[in-house]
């Protein structure tokens, strides 16, 4: 718990082009290694769509070690320990950014949020998604980067400003017309790593 609130405390809370944080080494090496050690082998994945696998967190059905350790991963550190650390990170910027949204909130609304929809994402070769901004029930995103040692970072995530920017028009991830969006950086596909941003503009 104090090594991931300081990975978390030390990193800096970034505006543009939306409030986002990239935080390095946010577990303790060892903690890392178990993660990946424990990934379900890839027929424990349900074939979403093409390209795309994944399996909810926690899970029933699997290795019992990799269970295990991801059911500590989901009830321990993330409904715990991430959820507070990054509660108390993004604060200001979840209150400004729901006042935009409703001016007349209350000084003393409790707008914590809650970790939903765990899940590990297995991608193929040749994936790639367009921009996009997440569905809207989702105030935040939190991508932990699950890399083993010899994987390209190079395969991370752009973050982009929108021109003629708008709110999704409804509940759906919302796809943008890539000619209306600029890059302003790329977050690796690093070991150890994470991105969590707000999902507003951009």
């Amino acid at each position: 718990g104090a090594h991931v609130r300081r990975a978390i405390e030390s990193a800096t809370l970034e505006m543009d082009p939306f409030p986002h944080v990239v935080v390095e080494n946010w577990l303790p090496p060892d903690i890392y290694t178990h993660l990946i050690a424990a990934i379900p082998p890839p027929v424990f994945f349900t074939d979403r769509e093409n390209g795309r696998h994944r399996v909810s967190v926690p899970f029933t059905f699997g290795p019992a070690y990799s269970r295990m350790v991801w059911d500590f991963m989901y009830r321990t550190l993330v409904a715990r320990i991430l959820n507070r650390a990054l509660n108390a990170k993004f604060q200001d910027a979840v209150r400004d950014y729901v006042r935009s949204v409703c001016p007349a909130l209350p000084g003393d609304a409790d707008i914590r949020l809650h970790a939903s929809d765990g899940r590990i994402m297995l991608r193929h070769r040749g994936y790639n998604l367009l921009p996009h901004r997440d569905p809207r029930w989702g105030f935040m995103t939190v991508l932990i980067y699950l890399a083993r040692e010899g994987d390209v970072e190079a395969y991370g995530t752009r973050l982009y400003r929108v021109r003629e920017d708008a709110g999704a028009p409804d509940s759906r991830v919302y796809y943008i017309d890539p000619e209306r969006c600029d890059l302003v950086k790329t977050v690796p596909f690093r070991a150890n790593s994470m991105l969590v941003f707000l999902n507003s503009t951009g």
